[in-house]
């Protein structure tokens, strides 16, 4: 995603970013991954380098942050 930084948001972000772009911490964002509640799913730049695209978490909201599985169904067909 070479989307550049909006209002100080980057493109790409890392889970502390991720909660404080959600306003919540990073355990929430754990239990919402966790627990499939959590609509993008992380794009793994490494085993422990996990980024979410920006411009997917804001379709994600404006969705209304269904649950991932329907997030999914939703998102099929989409252009990027």
């Amino acid at each position: 995603d070479l989307t550049p930084p909006i209002n100080g948001w980057p493109a790409l972000l890392d889970r502390a970013t991720l909660a404080s772009y959600l306003s919540v911490g990073t355990t929430t964002i754990d239990q919402l991954a966790a627990s499939g509640r959590l609509g993008p799913r992380a794009i793994e730049l490494s085993k422990r380098c996990p980024r979410w695209s920006r411009v997917e978490v804001d379709r994600w909201i404006a969705d209304g942050m269904p649950p991932r599985a329907q997030w999914i169904n939703q998102s099929r067909g989409r252009v990027a």
